[in-house]
């Protein structure tokens, strides 16, 4: 209908197996998901949304506000090692709190090689989709695994999201440049975090990532009117590396 809002949705294709299951048994195969901030960043301002929406922005300010409210600087790394299983149990709270109100947020076609080749399997296409609350319950999650003395980028992530609903929940507004490209706690910003496919495979294990629902034939009615004769991919050095090798063109054991 005119006027209605549309949802938003990310799509993020992968690549299964990724290279932490491809030796593995293939009921054990995954793929690797990568976190920008951005997408972070998008799935707490839509869950806010709706918490303000269903009158649930008070309560979770007061999950919030009683240990965000101590953090003196939401940069320092010797602060926040001190504070980091407080903010992740905040979090991980507020998750609970608001599994009625998730929606979709992250679309994540699939497709399926054989092993590490690029030789795509017979059953290889699928859809997966993730929640926008999905999302933040990796973030507590890894959080909890981390047992590094360094922080780390997942860690980073329960530390962003938890500032973002401190400043929404008490102020009404959150500065991205101040939380993604601020925060950040010893790593780069370009990436958020991610999660191998060992990880993934917990979330997603299904009779469909084993065996996806769409067969490589479908590919000439995925890709019409000879669109593949158009592909250019790019030249990679481990591509072309990989097809000398198997050509037969690199000798074995090198030069």
């Amino acid at each position: 209908p005119p006027n209605r809002q549309l949802r938003a949705l990310e799509i993020k294709l992968t690549v299964v197996p990724d290279t932490t299951t491809c030796d593995m048994d293939e009921s054990a195969w995954a793929p690797e998901l990568v976190i920008r901030p951005i997408t972070s960043a998008y799935a707490t301002l839509g869950i806010w949304d709706r918490l303000i929406s269903e009158g649930m922005g008070d309560s979770v300010r007061h999950i919030v506000e009683p240990v965000a409210s101590k953090v003196q600087s939401w940069d320092n790394r010797a602060e926040i090692s001190g504070t980091i299983d407080e903010l992740t149990r905040v979090l991980d709270h507020v998750v609970h709190q608001c599994r009625q109100i998730q929606q979709p947020f992250l679309v994540q076609p699939i497709w399926k090689t054989e092993g590490q080749s690029p030789q795509l399997a017979a059953q290889c296409f699928d859809v997966f989709v993730w929640s926008d609350l999905a999302l933040w319950k990796l973030f507590v999650d890894g959080s909890s695994r981390s047992a590094s003395d360094r922080l780390t980028r997942v860690q980073r992530e329960c530390v962003r999201t938890v500032r973002s609903l401190y400043d929404l929940s008490t102020r009404n507004r959150v500065s991205y440049e101040e939380v993604y490209r601020g925060i950040a706690l010893g790593n780069q910003t370009d990436k958020a975090c991610s999660f191998s496919g060992k990880v993934a495979h917990t979330y997603m294990q299904h009779p469909r990532l084993t065996e996806p629902a769409v067969p490589r034939s479908a590919l000439s009615s995925i890709i019409l009117g000879g669109g593949e004769a158009k592909l250019s991919p790019e030249r990679r050095f481990d591509a072309s590396v990989y097809f000398a090798w198997r050509a037969g063109l690199v000798a074995e054991g090198g030069m």
